[in-house]
């Protein structure tokens, strides 16, 4: 069970050497528990999240751990993003395959309009 946690950190660390986000273009950062699913948009340089979402809000409704919500949360911090003035992301899956859950949550974000 540990060696899944450090083989994703070091799948993590090798993405971030590539992946940055800047004011032009935020990093849309993804992550996948068990039960809920977390996205933000970061500026790396500033050092700001600009906009958020995730299955944990009160306002969401249906099951935590499906791609549908995956994809529902995708649109949503897609949606804060764009009213935050962002158009471009760069997509940060954490170490998680680009799968399901992860790739629910892009759809998503391409859904509200982000380019990723």
């Amino acid at each position: 069970m540990q060696n899944r946690q450090v083989a994703r950190d070091r799948r993590h660390r090798r993405v971030r050497k590539k992946v940055r986000g800047t004011p032009d273009r935020p990093r849309l950062a993804v992550f996948r528990s068990n039960k809920h699913i977390y996205a933000q948009v970061i500026d790396d340089v500033n050092g700001l999240t600009l906009a958020s979402a995730s299955t944990m809000e009160k306002d969401f409704g249906g099951g935590t751990a499906t791609v549908e919500a995956a994809k529902k949360v995708g649109k949503t911090v897609g949606e804060r993003a764009k009213q935050a003035g962002v158009e471009i992301v760069v997509l940060d899956r954490g170490g998680f395959r680009y799968h399901g859950r992860v790739a629910g949550i892009a759809d998503g974000a391409r859904e509200a309009g982000l380019t990723l």
